[in-house]
């Protein structure tokens, strides 16, 4: 059963008697006002709801935290805390042990475009709790942590119907790896790969300061063309092992089961119709 002084929330998220579906976006205080928590947290729990809402977004990267979706499918997610070893508390501690207390689990992106806005990226499960390496606000190494966690597509209103409740109480006790994993990414070389191969994107061309005006100016992603996880420690070229790319095409060199190559994935592009630059 639900934490007893949580109330579940069955079904969607609704604002302002809309449910919210996968990519829309609505005002964050809008969010806050009919579900409760902070406004400001990266993670929050909600005081009277059983519930938490977790924000990813690229203003993350200047205290350490390198969100993304893996090629197994899987959203990596940086815990909170900005400065020195992160703690598995507050926050961080309501994502770990969201599925043991039948907290469901809400992510949103803050880039989105309206100021204040944020979009909704659907309903997420935590399936490894890891930790790393990497700088913090200030630059100093130390542990973080991460979590992978799993979509939830098509999830049902849970008053629904007793298989669905069964279903639901199955999960939760399903195990959970626990996995370290040892990873330090260098944030100076990829700034610099970023100053390198500049802000248009080397497979499609997409430049943001282009189409976004100032808003987007100077804004790129840096791609790894050997994944840090799996290369191990190694010196690395901010110009030969790195290639700036636009958040599609990122997202695009990992899908599936393995990375794409830069060349191939322009290829792909061309042959759907659409020549990239």
């Amino acid at each position: 059963m639900p934490r007893s002084d949580k109330q579940p929330i069955d079904g969607p998220l609704v604002i302002d008697g809309e449910p919210l579906e996968l990519g829309m976006e609505c005002r964050r205080s809008a969010l806050h006002k009919v579900y409760g928590g902070s406004t400001q947290s990266g993670i929050s729990s909600l005081g009277q709801y059983a519930a938490v809402f977790a924000f990813t977004g690229e203003s993350g990267e200047q205290h350490g935290y390198e969100d993304s979706y893996q090629s197994n499918g899987l959203f990596r997610y940086y815990g909170e805390g900005q400065v020195g070893d992160m703690q598995l508390v507050r926050g961080n501690q309501a994502i770990a042990e969201h599925p043991k207390n039948q907290v469901r689990l809400f992510l949103f992106d803050t880039n989105a475009s309206i100021r204040s806005f944020v979009v909704y990226k659907g309903e997420f499960e935590i399936v490894a709790l890891c930790e790393d390496e990497g700088p913090d606000r200030n630059g100093d190494s130390r542990r973080r942590y991460f979590f992978d966690l799993k979509p939830l597509m098509g999830r049902e209103p849970t008053h629904r119907t007793n298989v669905v409740q069964n279903q639901a109480l199955f999960e939760e006790g399903q195990r959970r790896e626990i996995v370290t994993n040892k990873v330090e990414r260098n944030r100076a070389a990829v700034a610099k790969a970023k100053r390198i191969h500049g802000t248009s994107c080397q497979v499609c061309g997409f430049n943001f300061g282009v189409v976004y005006g100032q808003h987007g100016e100077g804004f790129i992603e840096a791609h790894h063309l050997h994944p840090v996880a799996n290369a191990g420690k190694r010196m690395i070229d901010p110009e030969k092992d790195f290639r700036v790319v636009c958040s599609n095409c990122h997202r695009m060199l990992h899908k599936g089961g393995r990375l794409l190559d830069v060349q191939e994935l322009k290829k792909i592009i061309e042959l759907a119709g659409w020549r990239a630059s």
